[in-house]
């Protein structure tokens, strides 16, 4: 069931009516607040609106807070409408909208503003629509909107239809008035209200409905009479001859179409009037008005007004330019004469049509007459009598208070008051009249005087000054004595005759008005020379002016005496007495004094003064101020009258009764009487934004009756509307205009200034309209540019209005703009600007130094904002550069200290404000921050973490300028950080951190790569909480046996060199046969390895016995000789050090070539056991030397020595590996495996010898130099482990094989003295050798772990080898009876680094 609503026109309600309910809730809150705390919705406004379907609400409905409690900084309103209603902000049935909170004092308020638009398809009767707000979704507000029937809708097309109009020209409004009936079913009608109507151009490239932009639809909501208006613009280029329409649909109600048509455009001003005007100087003219049309349309648009020539301004504004920009078609300005008589021009124009040009003169105001003492004759030196002048208007009246110059302009004198040629009389004592004396020189000749005054013809005075010899006088001819009435031309010329001699020119004749009022007909003037006619004659017609009596015109001519013209100025009226007017006004204003009514009285042509004349109101509304006058001696009299209020004719009647009984004489004045004027001159029906002032003043001119302007006159306003008089006290200035400046308030509308004069008796109202304007954004919007840096183009804003405002042709401005920078921290020239007549206003914007957000809020006060942005951009020579955080080294799973990094711009500044990206080179990597915005030093830091071994890099760049170079941090993570490692740990460590990773990458591992895989990961594991325990699971994996290795081959390369070096001493003590040597010692007490000491196990034997006596032996000899050996290496941090035994046997055969020569060969075995400390390993060693040599010899003096050997090694290797550690599932992991290996080696030595010994008597010296080199062999080989399944299995190691080699130089000697006994010989003996080592850097042996795919070498570096030290020897040796001997000898090794060896040898030698 439908419920029926009753209505009627509906009216728009104001904001204010909601500002004033919403200040007094808040008040009520206020008071209230220490009892409540109002959090959720507490206003409303807008409910139980009524409307037909087809429109929207014609006052929004409001939903607002006001609470002083301190709330979110945003509050949210969700709006529900039923189904079909929609929200005119989004056509939606819902609608969130986030508003800030706005502070008032103590309390906070925010309120949300909606519009509702009823389909045509709602059903009627009541709909209620819903809001509430997320921090209170409870709390809900509901309003109710009665809906009746559309019933009957109307379309009316009102205006605008049918318009022809030129290319980029705006319309006139088209107007579509809506109509409905009573919703109730009654028959009234009524305007449809605030319904939307769509108006759409069928082509948007003839015509817009914006001004500023294409526009092809535009939506429009009707007003409160229901009429929607909108115009549309042509475009400039729209085609002439163009047809096109705009459709206008309101849902509901039947459309309809408006039609137009493009024409040409021809632009016409012409002259309305006010051209060929002439005028006296001062006074102002009739205005000069001009129309402008366009293609036969009246336009409105700004005419210039210039004064191109001649001397004027214009009424309005004082200068010689005035542009008019009124409402209409038609423009004028007034002129005001100046005082320069002649043609005045002036110019009209207008943007893009044709000028026009007004054509004026200028007329004198009246005369400067010279009254009496014109044409003097003085002598020389003389003082002239006064000569009186006066400035007559052209009335007949005298100027009083007017000021006259004189000047001498011809002949020797001065003027008596001033002493020079020149003088300015001013009228003091306003009478009229102006006198002067002329003091003559003592040049014989004419003196001639101008007198001027402004506006005025010019006068002159005449004077001669009288030489010794009398002149000859110029001769009258004609004219003299003659009479006329004022005013009229004397029928006969003045003429004379100069004597000049015969044969010869004459001079010029000047005639001068001397007295009384005229001026010659041929230059209007009081004066004018002229040349001689052939019979020396020269004559002048004169017109007499407005002043009754005589008058005098002095003849003069240089070298020849003067002669003056006596005439007479009659009044009119004949010979008898008469009374005639001598002004004549014909016009009058009510309540205002006439003009000066003159009468001259005559007799016989000759002026009565001193006679009565008495005046009086015949007819009409006014009154005489004098009734009774005198005449003056120019027979004048005059009076004023007083206007009533009345308007219409009025007669003034002046008699005059003579004596004698003569009859009175009279005369009327008829005047016409009318009422003042107040009238706009200019500045009528401008328009403006909101709170600003006109462009122009509003101008009034009070006016006489005549069109003369009334000064002095106080001018009043009443305002009708939101305006503001600025200047409200203002008077009319002489010409009667007064400007009025307007400022409008804050309520858009019309505004009506009824403006009053003479106390309200004339009155005119004019009108002006404020809009409320959009700011809109002109250019300078979105622009780029390298932060720090001035914008290329200005921020420009620009106020607009609706379109009618607009042409209305007011200038926007005015205005005050604030600018305000909003993001960035960039700088405005300017915090405010001002808007031009355009509406425009600018502002230049430089960059913040940071990079990206630039924003600026451009804002005028009551009418909104804009927001410009732009965006800053980092130079690409920018630099990124590293602070600190490069080249960490971290545990698994640490995380490292910041990785920071710097942007700073060419010049070193830094850059604040932009995204560092960081990002790494793999996976597995993670990053405290990916993005990080630069601080204000231009920094910017994150941190990085790796669970798995890795080096890694982390790429910091410029997120949004890739040009600038990136920068890389390198980190290392992996257990060979762990603190306290030596390097042989550490460089184990490194290869479990490659091993690790890569063993994690198998598709398919062996069960020995898993085992290697799961103990290197039990250490990452590990690395981070129980450092020590890693530390002794690397020290437990370090394979040590490389130097071992090295002391057993190098021990037994030279055991072998050391027995065969015995040998040899032998032989060259001529030994023969067969030679068994004893048991050879050595002990060593240092920790220097014996692979760095090749000679410290080295049996040195001492002297030989004497060589036998006799040449009989034999050349073979055979000998044996074997030595046991011990060695100790301490350990260090780098080196836990090691034990070994060893045993060397010799044996050999050699022959004696001959006494200086012997060749032999030798065979050795040895065998080395090493034991490593802590049960940690050890080695086994045997193998075998074949050695060849020789030995030659001079006698008991020179010898050399040479060996060559080559061998083989056999060894058997033992690594124990045992440690414990958190597993990777929990509780601990054992390792316990020995790792076993059995690989060779081959070696080679060579030595060479060279000595001499050098006997006295029983001592004897023997100097020596040896060259020792051994290469030693080491095969490949793998380790096998005792538990092959259990854990620790995948820790076998590959070594690689490798060479030692060594190369020493010794330089030694060796001392001995005999002592023979009974029994023997005994030889005490002690030898320094000198050993230098060429060979010294350190071996290396190369290790992989056997199931590491990458298969990285763990690189052992054993010690340096000592490359100096020194041997000492200390021996005794014994020759006994039956060839047998003996001998004891003891070997010290000193200078060696960790190395102190000491060696004993004892022999026992049988020869047979």
């Amino acid at each position: 069931m439908t419920t029926p609503v009753r209505f009627t026109a509906p009216r728009v309600a104001p904001r204010s009516g909601h500002r004033v309910l919403r200040s007094l809730l808040a008040a009520a809150l206020v008071a209230s607040a220490s009892l409540t705390q109002a959090v959720c919705l507490n206003q409303s406004s807008g409910s139980g609106q009524s409307l037909v379907k087809g429109s929207a609400v014609f006052m929004p409905l409001t939903a607002g807070i006001t609470t002083s409690t301190t709330p979110a900084p945003d509050e949210t309103f969700n709006w529900i409408a039923p189904a079909p209603l929609t929200f005119t902000g989004n056509g939606s049935q819902t609608l969130s909208e986030t508003l800030p909170w706005v502070v008032s004092g103590p309390t906070m308020s925010v309120d949300s503003l909606q519009g509702v638009y009823i389909p045509p398809s709602a059903p009627t009767g009541t709909v209620s629509v819903s809001v509430s707000t997320t921090s209170c979704p409870t709390s809900v507000m509901n309003y109710t909107i009665n809906v009746g029937d559309l019933l009957n809708p109307t379309t009316t097309k009102l205006a605008g239809d049918s318009q022809a109009l030129p290319p980029g020209s705006p319309s006139a409004f088209l107007e579509l008035g809506l109509t409905h009936t009573d919703p109730g079913g009654g028959p009234t009608v009524l305007g449809a209200v605030n319904v939307p109507v769509f108006f759409t151009t069928n082509s948007l490239s003839i015509a817009s409905l914006d001004p500023l932009v294409p526009l092809g639809n535009l939506k429009v909501y009707t007003d409160g009479a229901g009429i929607a208006r909108i115009p549309f613009f042509v475009d400039p280029a729209a085609p002439v001859g163009s047809n096109f329409t705009i459709d206008a649909v309101a849902p509901g109600y039947p459309p309809q179409t408006f039609n137009a048509t493009v024409i040409a455009a021809t632009p016409m001003m012409t002259i309305v009037s006010g051209n060929a005007q002439s005028g006296e100087a001062g006074t102002t003219s009739a205005p000069l008005i001009v129309e402008t049309m366009l293609s036969g349309t009246p336009s409105n648009v700004p005419v210039t007004f210039d004064v191109v020539d001649g001397d004027a301004t214009f009424d309005e504004n004082g200068g010689t330019s005035y542009t008019s920009f009124v409402n209409g078609n038609r423009q004028q300005a007034h002129i005001r004469y100046g005082d320069i008589i002649g043609s005045i021009r002036v110019t009209a124009n207008a943007p893009g049509y044709p000028g026009v040009q007004f054509i004026l003169n200028s007329t004198p105001r009246g005369a400067v007459v010279v009254t009496s003492g014109d044409g003097q004759v003085l002598e020389p030196g003389a003082t002239s009598n006064p000569v009186v002048v006066v400035a007559q208007n052209s009335d007949g009246s005298l100027d009083v208070g007017r000021t006259i110059e004189f000047s001498v302009v011809a002949g020797d004198a001065v003027i008596t008051e001033s002493g020079t040629t020149s003088y300015t009389s001013f009228d003091t004592i306003e009478n009229g009249l102006h006198t002067i004396s002329l003091t003559a020189g003592t040049t014989p000749g004419p003196i001639v005087v101008a007198a001027t005054s402004a506006g005025f013809v010019d006068g002159s005075i005449s004077a001669t000054i009288q030489s010794g010899a009398p002149l000859e006088p110029i001769q009258i001819v004609a004219g003299d004595g003659q009479s006329a009435t004022i005013g009229s031309v004397l029928p006969q010329a003045l003429k004379v005759h100069v004597p000049v001699p015969l044969g010869t020119v004459g001079p010029n004749v000047t005639f001068t008005v001397t007295s009384g009022g005229a001026r010659f007909v041929d230059n209007t003037l009081a004066t004018i020379t002229v040349p001689l006619d052939a019979a020396s004659d020269a004559a002048v017609l004169l017109q007499f002016g407005n002043v009754i009596g005589n008058v005098g015109v002095l003849a003069s001519a240089p070298g020849y005496q003067p002669v003056q013209f006596s005439l007479s100025a009659l009044a009119p009226g004949g010979s008898g007495i008469s009374l005639t007017p001598a002004s004549t006004p014909t016009t009058g204003t009510t309540g205002f004094d006439s003009a000066p009514l003159i009468v001259l009285l005559s007799d016989g042509g000759n002026a009565v003064s001193g006679a009565t004349v008495t005046w009086q109101v015949v007819t009409g509304d006014a009154s005489v101020n004098q009734s009774s006058t005198t005449t003056n001696a120019s027979g004048r009299a005059q009076t004023t009258l007083r206007f009533g209020a009345e308007p219409g004719a009025v007669v003034v009647r002046a008699t005059h009764a003579p004596s004698q009984g003569n009859a009175p004489v009279s005369t009327d004045f008829n005047l016409s009487v009318g009422d003042p004027t107040l009238e706009i001159v200019s500045g009528d029906l401008q328009s403006g934004p909101v709170g600003t002032a006109l462009d122009h003043p509003i101008v009034f001119r009070l006016r006489y009756a005549d069109g003369n302007g009334i000064g002095g006159q106080p001018l009043s306003f009443i305002i009708d509307g939101d305006a503001t008089v600025l200047n409200p006290t203002v008077t009319t200035d002489a010409t009667g205009s007064a400007g009025v400046q307007l400022q409008f308030g804050a309520t858009a509308g019309h505004v009506g200034i009824d403006a009053m004069a003479l106390s309200g008796r004339v009155k005119v109202l004019a009108s002006a309209v404020s809009f409320v304007p959009s700011l809109t954004i002109l250019s300078g919007n979105n622009q780029t540019a390298t932060a720090g840096t001035a914008l290329p183009q200005p921020l420009v804003v620009k106020l607009s209005g609706p379109a009618a405002a607009m042409a209305m042709a007011k200038g926007l401005g005015g205005l005050t703009v604030t600018w305000q920078v909003s993001c960035g921290n960039g700088s405005l020239a300017s915090a405010t600007t001002t808007t031009d007549l355009a509406g425009e206003s600018r502002n230049q914007l430089t960059l913040g130094t940071s990079p990206g957000c630039n924003t600026v809020q451009a804002s005028i006060a009551g009418i909104g904002g804009v927001s410009f942005s732009a965006t800053g951009t980092v130079p690409s020579t920018s630099v990124l550069e590293i602070l600190s955080g490069n080249g960490q080294n971290l545990l698994p799973a640490v995380e490292s200290a910041p990785l920071r990094v710097r942007l700073r711009s060419p010049g070193g500044e830094p850059v604040a404000g932009l995204t560092i990206r960081f990002a790494a080179d793999r996976s597995g990597v993670q990053l405290s921050h990916d993005e990080v915005t630069t601080a204000a030093d231009g920094t910017a830091s994150t941190t990085a973490r790796m669970g798995l071994p890795s080096t890694f890099k982390v790429i910091a760049s410029v997120r949004d300028v890739p040009a600038i170079a990136t920068v890389e941090f390198t980190l290392n993570v992996g257990i060979a950080n762990t603190p306290g490692l030596t390097p042989p740990q550490e460089r184990l460590a490194e290869i479990i951190d490659t091993a690790c990773p890569a063993l994690a990458a198998l598709s398919n591992p062996t069960p020995r790569q898993l085992d290697l895989l799961q103990r290197c990961s039990e250490l990452v594991v590990n690395a981070r909480n129980h450092p020590g325990e890693v530390r002794d699971a690397l020290g437990n994996l370090l394979a040590r046996k490389g130097d071992a290795q090295n002391a057993a081959a190098l021990a037994a390369a030279n055991s072998q060199l050391n027995n065969l070096k015995a040998r040899f001493s032998a032989l060259r003590s001529g030994s023969r046969g067969f030679d068994l040597a004893g048991l050879n010692v050595m002990t060593g007490s240092g920790a220097l390895p014996l692979s760095l000491l090749p000679s410290a196990i080295a049996l040195a034997v001492g002297e030989e016995p004497p060589a036998e006596v006799g040449d009989a032996f034999s050349r073979w000899g055979f000998f044996a000789t074997g030595t046991i050996g011990r060695g100790e290496r301490d350990p260090d941090t780098l080196d836990p050090g090691f034990k070994y035994d060893s045993y060397d046997l010799t044996a050999g055969v050699d022959y004696r070539m001959n006494d200086s020569w012997i060749l032999g060969g030798a065979l050795g075995f040895n065998r080395n056991t090493t034991d490593m400390p802590g049960d940690t390993g050890g080695m086994d060693a045997s193998g075998w030397t074949a050695s060849g040599y020789a030995s030659w010899f001079n006698g008991a003096s020179w010898y050399a020595d040479a060996v060559l050997s080559y061998g083989h090694n056999s060894y058997d290797l033992d690594r124990q590996i045992r440690y414990s550690v958190d597993g990777l599932a929990g509780g601990r992991t054992l390792i316990d495996q020995v790792a076993s290996a059995s690989p060779g080696g081959d070696r080679q030595a060579l030595s060479l010898s060279l000595g001499r010994d050098f006997s006295k008597n029983a001592w004897t010296f023997g100097p020596y130099l040896r060259a020792a080199y051994s290469k030693l062999d080491f095969d490949a080989y793998t380790e096998t482990m005792s538990r092959p399944d259990g854990p620790g299995a995948g820790f076998a190691l590959s070594v690689d094989g490798r060479t030692l080699k060594s190369l020493q130089g010794v330089v030694g000697g060796k001392f001995s003295y005999a002592v023979s006994t009974s029994w023997g010989v005994l030889v005490p003996n002690a030898q320094l050798e000198w050993v230098k080592e060429f060979e010294d850097d350190p071996d290396l042996l190369v290790t992989r772990f056997a199931f590491d795919p990458n298969q990285t070498p763990i690189l052992i570096e054993s010690d340096r080898i000592d490359t100096d030290y020194v041997n000492l020897g200390l021996g005794l040796s014994g020759v006994f009876a039956s060839g047998r001997s003996a001998y004891v000898y003891y070997e010290h090794v000193a200078g060696q680094d960790r190395m102190s060896s000491d060696s004993l040898a004892i022999g026992v030698r049988i020869e047979f």
